[in-house]
């Protein structure tokens, strides 16, 4: 079995991590796997070494997008044929189109070429899919051999045609199994007098980490042990840590950078808190959470309302509401109790969102589509079900 991953980079991100499980589990399981990018060389996570790099070279990183869908076509139509080329070169049994622009390419680059092409939302596209792509879906999308999304909200975006070769498949958890470094941070957390708030992601306006500076520093002073931390980049980093500084929180709120070992860092932790505008399904709140690090997140959409259970694992407060925000962070500060009872509950996701759970249905998907006479058992963990 032969699959081709599309994908606009394999920079650091969500999506980008998803996609990278994928094919190495995959890659591990014996097909033969490649990942083909559109716009970067550069690779943050580490491939299985058997899997095929291929750079297409199709965008610029920073290239202005055309709006208009005709005008789009006739800006790319010879890159779409030299990727057409790739595709045809490759012959891949199928290809996962990884969200957005790498979806509406793909399936351009494969018309004639009859390869079954699955393409994956990651999010609600009215919020994050501007023009050209919002039109160029819905010409495209019914082409495919498949539509999947993170979560059943997602899936109302589309037209009843759209929607029929629709299916929910969530993204998986997966931690290193690090038990002894874990059972060190627990112990470490039991006993040190400090305590962290984390919140991970890029640094840009849709994550809305400047309310969530705003919403811990007007709580902050009740709670002089708590201090607040923010991983990731992005070019709202200046912004947020003058913020701070205005807010008196310069010695109390941390802003690193990026990390390559973010369970690492999740696993030392006392709270996380996701304040997103919206999101397609947050790998970092589901990791958190797995992690035994109990959680507090706006009900954005779309995703938290799946991975917290309200008062069990985390608290879910409507999206937007700043008081809520406020109010639920100081819940889980001042009460040691309920936060360990959330936190404890947390793991149970791994078994919930498993690795051989979730890529088990995308091997029942890719094997109910792919062409008669290719031999799909090597998807299954323990073969066909």
């Amino acid at each position: 079995m032969k699959i081709t991953f599309v994908i606009r980079t394999l920079c650091m991100g969500g999506m980008e991590h998803s996609t990278v499980k994928m094919a190495n589990y995959w890659a591990a399981q014996g097909c033969d796997v490649s990942i083909l990018t559109l716009a970067d060389r550069k690779v943050f996570f580490q491939l299985n070494p058997t899997i095929t790099l291929i750079v297409a070279d199709f965008f610029e990183l920073d290239a202005p997008r055309l709006r208009r869908p005709l005008a789009w076509l006739r800006d790319r139509k010879r890159r779409i044929s030299k990727l057409r080329s790739i595709l045809r070169s490759e012959q891949p049994d199928a290809i996962i189109a990884c969200w957005g622009d790498s979806n509406v390419v793909a399936l351009l680059a494969n018309i004639g070429l009859s390869i079954p092409v699955f393409v994956t939302e990651r999010t609600s596209a009215e919020n994050a899919v501007c023009e050209p792509y919002n039109t160029l879906r819905h010409w495209l999308y019914p082409q495919a051999a498949g539509v999947v999304v993170l979560h059943s909200a997602m899936k109302q975006q589309f037209s009843k045609k759209i929607q029929a070769k629709t299916t929910v498949i969530p993204n998986s958890v997966v931690l290193p199994d690090e038990t002894n470094e874990d059972t060190v941070f627990k112990n470490e957390k039991a006993v040190r007098s400090d305590r962290w708030l984390m919140a991970m992601g890029r640094l840009v306006e849709l994550k809305r980490f400047d309310e969530l500076i705003r919403a811990f520093a007007s709580v902050a002073p009740r709670y002089p042990a708590w201090n607040l931390v923010i991983w990731g980049d992005g070019p709202e980093k200046e912004a947020l840590e003058a913020l701070a500084g205005q807010l008196g929180m310069a010695d109390r709120v941390r802003l690193p950078g990026n990390t390559r070992e973010p369970i690492r860092e999740l696993r030392k932790v006392d709270l996380f808190a996701l304040t997103s505008r919206f999101e397609g399904f947050s790998n970092v709140l589901c990791e958190a959470i797995a992690c035994g690090v109990a959680a507090v997140s706006y009900n954005c959409p779309c995703g938290p309302d799946v991975i917290i259970e309200h008062e069990k694992n985390g608290l879910l407060v409507p999206n937007g509401d700043f008081e809520g925000l406020k109010d639920a962070l100081a819940r889980m500060m001042s009460d040691d109790a309920f936060r360990n009872s959330c936190a404890s509950n947390g793991p149970e996701l791994l078994i919930k969102y498993s690795l051989v759970s979730v890529m088990d249905q995308w091997a029942r998907l890719l094997a109910s589509k792919v062409k008669p006479g290719v031999t799909t058992d090597i998807l299954f963990h323990d073969g066909p079900s």
